[in-house]
């Protein structure tokens, strides 16, 4: 069964506040995990266990087998890699309710040839994702236990724990557990041992908190128990009670409090406007695009302290890693750029970043970047929260440029309650990456006339017509439908057919391409992609169903894939990025917003708010709508029933693709 893999991949990861790693066991409790012993295998597919995904990303080749002998002559399941160049694979449980600050105690056992890895995807309230890295599991051939203490952060709904193989070798792993609470800790080891509490941070303000260009703030902190503070912008290791500030811009600081037990954070915002210039007589109004939020984003300028680094950047890595940051090496046209080189590599990454700056959710900001690099590597939004955590964003895995220079680009669409940001370029493997012009500009609010949305349905699925199709047409809206165009004629009762899919078209619905088979764009050739992308164009017109509208599978886009649906005949594309569209969004990688079965009607009735706010489109992604069972991207009817109503009540206006794109520049 074609289903779509989560596009994120583990290298965007970081220790988040609140995570505590533990090497005691877990107690006896209810397990979470469904299945967690791998012992039921699916109904439909033997060679799955119930309620388990096998994934992979990256250039990979390898196996995944189901059952093999678990520990104590049970079942599990394996991953075996052959050839390795980047990415992971790895078997993962279907996400698990979970709520934010409460201790949850996961274990495992495995035996692997390698070391491994071991991440947590928490699924946030606002539809977007956060990783913690949980370990490096080392490689055994007996049967070992890996246990660890879980506490989701703020805005968690649910989690799912990953356990990845990162290089050439066999995992298996058995006996999954996510228990609520967490184990008697054992008795100190002397009476001294007490653990050591996290600074408390009692303040953290800016005064005044508004000023014009070129004056100062003062800011102010109260904390106790904490052995050092700090202040990023440059600030770096801060003693007594204050600071003065001279900002040229409105900057968001952040106050890190650190001791032996742990980091505490605050945030303070110091606003600078600029005063309007004299009138002059001839003067006429004109707009004029924000400029570059990123400062000193050309790194023309070294720190004056430190002149192996640029004024506003930070170098840092995590994992095991071992590698080399170099500031200033030569930059696209001469000036000067960042460099970082990895030599030995097991698990982690190592990036340059500038300093987060400013930023608001009715806004959407474009991305830009220069790198050189021998390697893939990987690009991620980091969001500072106004709850003081950070969320994660996966932009791309651009691709090796064999040390010539190339660029990115993308708008960036920020979450509520996100209040500054900085984007993370990561080398993630050994190699070189040279980055170099990085840009951030406010867009124009320039918005559609109103707040649209599309419901968008992939694959094809039977469940499609029978559940979410009724619901439609007593609403009296239209929705999006992108077929994998061998499947209706496969026999396959998962799926709809011919005649079903000519209905959907006959009552006004979109039918549009989702390839033939369901392939990752990205890895095929030229000559095979095509065959996928306009075999499947083909096979609609076939049908009498000429489409307008393509939805890549996986997310899996590039630039040549791109050109190749153009080619083909279709006029607009959907990628699986993350975000709301603007009139000047990429009419060939339209951002989306999936929903699974984590996502609630509160989450789903904020994205729609938000889209009718800022006057943007919002693109729903669905898969199955089932009243039981489904894999971990199937909604239920009641809850595709309120978006429904929801939908109707609030005003916003409901399109097909090929409907949007009649509003978009």
């Amino acid at each position: 069964m074609h289903k779509m893999i989560g596009r994120i991949g583990l290298v965007a990861l970081v220790m988040l506040g609140g995570f505590f790693i533990t090497n005691t066991p877990a107690h006896a409790a209810t397990n979470l995990i469904t299945n967690g012993n791998l012992e039921t295998a699916m109904t439909t597919d033997a060679a799955r266990p119930q309620g388990w995904t096998s994934s992979y990303w990256g250039t990979i080749t390898g196996k995944f087998t189901y059952p093999v002998a678990g520990k104590g002559g049970g079942k599990a399941a394996q991953v075996l890699v052959t050839k390795y160049t980047s990415g992971d694979a790895k078997w993962y449980f279907n996400h698990v309710a979970v709520t934010p600050g409460t201790p949850y105690q996961f274990s495992e056992d495995y035996t692997a040839t390698v070391a491994t890895n071991i991440t947590a995807e928490f699924k946030l309230s606002n539809g977007t994702y956060s990783y913690v890295w949980l370990g490096d599991a080392p490689a055994s051939t007996a049967w070992k236990t890996f246990s660890v203490t879980v506490t989701p952060p703020a805005g968690a709904v649910s989690v799912s724990i990953m356990h990845a193989l990162q290089k050439v070798g066999t995992l298996t792993t058995d006996n999954f557990s996510l228990t609520s609470g967490t184990t008697t800790p054992p008795t100190p080891p002397v009476a001294t041992s007490t653990p050591i509490a996290k600074p408390v941070i009692a303040s953290f303000i800016a005064t005044p908190a508004s000023i014009l260009v070129g004056s100062s703030s003062v800011l102010s902190w109260n904390v106790a128990q904490a052995s050092s503070t700090s202040i990023n912008q440059n600030i770096g290791i801060v003693s007594g009670t204050s600071k003065a500030v001279n900002p040229t811009q409105t900057m968001v600081y952040v106050l890190t409090a650190t001791n032996p037990g742990g980091s505490s954070y605050a945030t303070t915002t110091v606003t600078v406007t600029t005063p309007p210039a004299p009138p002059v007589a001839t003067s006429t109004p004109t707009s004029t695009p924000s400029g570059n939020l990123v400062k000193n984003g050309n790194l023309e300028t070294a720190m004056t302290t430190d002149a192996a680094r640029p004024q506003g950047w930070t170098s840092s890595y995590w994992g095991t890693i071992t590698g080399k940051f170099t500031y200033p090496v030569a930059g696209k046209g001469g000036g000067k750029a960042a460099q970082v080189l990895v030599t030995k590599y097991t698990s982690g990454d190592a990036k340059w970043a500038f300093d987060h700056i400013p930023v608001s959710s009715n806004t959407v900001y474009q991305f830009t970047e220069d790198y050189m690099s021998n390697v893939v590597s990987n690009v991620t939004v980091e969001f500072l929260m106004s709850d003081n955590t950070y969320q994660y964003l996966w932009i791309a895995d651009p691709a090796s440029t064999n040390n010539a220079w190339s660029s990115i680009s993308s708008q960036i669409t920020v979450p509520q309650g996100a209040v500054s940001m900085t984007i993370l370029h990561a080398l993630v493997k050994v190699g070189t990456l040279t980055i170099d012009n990085v840009s951030v500009v406010a867009l124009p609010s320039n918005p559609f006339p109103q707040g649209m949305v599309t419901l968008a349905f992939d694959d094809g699925l039977l469940s499609q017509y029978q559940n979410a199709r009724p619901i439609l047409n007593t609403a009296g809206i239209k929705g999006g439908y992108y077929i994998i165009t061998t499947e209706p004629a496969s026999g396959d009762s998962e799926y709809m057919t011919w005649a079903q899919i000519k209905t959907l078209k006959t009552e006004g619905n979109e039918v549009g391409g989702h390839t033939r088979t369901h392939a990752d764009l990205t890895a095929l050739t030229a000559s095979q992609a095509t065959a996928e992308i306009k075999g499947s164009y083909d096979d609609l017109v076939a049908q009498g169903l000429t489409p307008k509208a393509f939805v890549y599978p996986l997310g899996a886009v590039n630039p040549s894939v791109e050109q190749l649906v153009k080619n083909a005949g279709y006029t607009v594309a959907r990628g699986s990025y993350w975000g709301f569209n603007t009139p000047t969004s990429d009419k060939y990688d339209l951002y989306d917003i999936r929903l699974d079965n984590t996502t609630t009607f509160a989450a789903a009735k904020a994205w729609i708010d938000q889209a009718i706010s800022d006057k943007r489109w919002l693109v729903l992604e669905l898969h199955d709508v089932l009243a039981s069972g489904g894999d971990e991207y199937a909604i239920t009817p009641a809850l595709f029933q309120q978006i429904v109503s929801y939908i109707k009540s609030s005003g916003i206006k409901p399109v097909t693709l090929e409907q949007g794109l009649g509003y978009m520049q």
